[in-house]
């Protein structure tokens, strides 16, 4: 196990420059730029958009209106839709007041395998939902793909942790 773990260490080594040069020459760095730390420029109408998605994703996916996550929700409309910003404030905290089962007046943090699942079906949703802002120019397709992309990631994200993860 050690030898594994020591050449495990190495190649990460070895391989993060590799790693880091292919993410800066694919604009995936700008994009986690632009949507975390500078913070999106979404008008209010977007704003109001990213939220309804968002709040219609979660009711599509089997979640009961009074288990909404409001952090998601809020998330979505600072920082955009599937935006890096968004999806890992969402994976690691929920807020859900009238949830019966939530904790600290609704509020809650994802750890351990809740937090991992949450983080990387996230982060798939949001690198198609860059992908697809890069690449699809009719909106009304965007919309529809930005949908079914996170509904489909939603409902994997679901599923794990009902089976795995509670």
């Amino acid at each position: 196990m050690y030898k594994y773990g020591v050449t495990g260490s190495i190649l990460a080594v070895a391989g993060g420059p590799i790693l880091l040069e292919a993410l800066t020459q694919s604009g995936v760095t700008k994009s986690i730029i632009d949507s975390f730390v500078i913070g999106s420029e979404l008008s209010t109408s977007k704003r109001i958009l990213s939220a309804g998605m968002e709040t219609g994703s979660q009711l599509a996916t089997g979640t009961d209106i009074r288990d909404l996550d409001f952090i998601d929700i809020g998330a979505q409309s600072v920082f955009g839709f599937n935006t890096f910003g968004s999806v890992l404030t969402g994976s690691v905290l929920d807020y859900s007041p009238f949830s019966v089962s939530s904790g600290y007046f609704g509020f809650s943090v994802n750890t351990g395998n809740r937090a991992v699942t949450n983080l990387g079906t996230g982060a798939v949703s949001g690198l198609s939902t860059d992908f697809i802002m890069k690449n699809v120019k009719s909106p009304s397709a965007s919309f529809v793909l930005f949908l079914g992309t996170d509904m489909i990631m939603k409902f994997n994200a679901n599923q794990i942790n009902k089976v795995a993860n509670d």
